[in-house]
């Protein structure tokens, strides 16, 4: 809508000024917001697609026209040239064709006289005359122009553009992190962090992503909630608010809102409290296995017990490397 009104003219600042109207009401997803700047170049290269079709309709549409003027001029025969002309009734009413027949037939000879009788004739049909189609070819062909240099401007704009900039200035998100904790002060690649976390969180729970951010706020004892129930500052700030999107306090934070986390979070998260063990008897177990498998192999060849030991004492530090090595590519 915002490029239709616009004729296709791109501006950062009042794309800015719509989308945090569009805000005041209901706030932007952060994947929406993201998407965003590459919605418009779609929209701006769909405009410029729908104008070179229009281009190549009206070059075929001159052309036809081109070629009736031709026989037009050619004949003598007044039979032949309505007969020609009778073809073309449908043409008549297009702007392009009947312009660009008016344009060939202006030499004023009689074929050319009875050509333009009939396509007044036409054009009166449908309660036009000739110079209002003029008028309406220059003004579609002015336009398009028009149209086609804002659609390069704007491509151009889009290019030019701290899309991350833009974003962040507009993200309600990160306009109430930046208000109530020290988001401002972060990198972008943790601010980020915080984003994904909290697209996340909201993705697998009940709430908004706007509100999943308001709730770790004030988990994080930024904000607190007056007798009204509306979000307001306080003074203390013992925890910041990362703990609870990507640090060790993050389950408060997914009780609070509801997450419901997936079946292999579930599973990792019971890998984690198993602790080291949870590391050394898979490991330990699958080194066994090789040496086992190993073994019977010597066995199966003849080779004698001492040789087998001394085979596998040997294998044992490949082996636990091995059996390692699996092991932090399945978990990982």
């Amino acid at each position: 809508t915002y490029v239709a009104h616009s004729d296709s003219s791109v501006s950062a600042t009042m794309f800015k000024s719509i989308v945090q109207g569009f805000q005041s009401v209901e706030p932007l997803k952060i994947g929406e917001l993201w998407a965003l700047p590459s919605l418009l170049r779609f929209v701006l290269i769909e405009n410029l697609r729908r104008l070179a079709v229009r281009v190549n309709r009206t070059r075929q549409m001159r052309q036809i026209a081109n070629d009736v003027a031709d026989k037009v001029l050619a004949t003598d025969d007044s039979a032949d040239r309505q007969s020609i002309l009778s073809n073309f009734s449908a043409h008549a009413q297009d702007t392009t064709f009947a312009t660009q027949l008016l344009y060939r037939l202006r030499d004023g000879s009689q074929n050319a006289g009875k050509a333009l009788e009939w396509l007044e004739g036409e054009l009166e049909k449908t309660g036009s005359d000739a110079e209002e189609i003029i008028i309406s070819e220059h003004h579609t062909l002015s336009s398009g122009n028009v149209t086609t240099g804002n659609i390069i401007r704007g491509l151009r704009l889009i290019n030019d553009v701290d899309w991350t900039v833009w974003f962040e200035g507009v993200s309600r998100i990160d306009t109430v992190l930046r208000e109530r904790t020290d988001f401002a002060a972060l990198d972008f690649f943790s601010r980020d962090q915080y984003r994904t976390a909290i697209e996340e969180l909201a993705r697998r729970s009940n709430l908004s992503e706007y509100r999943v951010a308001e709730k770790a706020i004030e988990l994080a004892g930024h904000a607190a909630s007056d007798g009204d129930g509306d979000v307001v500052l306080t003074g203390s700030a013992h925890t910041d608010v990362g703990f609870f999107l990507v640090g060790p306090r993050r389950l408060e934070l997914e009780k609070a809102i509801g997450y419901r986390p997936t079946i292999s979070q579930t599973v990792k998260r019971a890998f984690r409290k198993t602790g080291w063990l949870g590391i050394v008897v898979p490991v330990f177990a699958l080194t066994a296995l090789l040496l086992v498998l190993s073994g019977n192999a010597l066995a199966n060849l003849g080779l004698s017990v001492p040789s087998i030991v001394l085979m596998l004492a040997l294998f044992a530090v490949p082996a636990s490397e091995g059996a390692l090595a699996f092991f932090n590519t399945v978990v990982s």
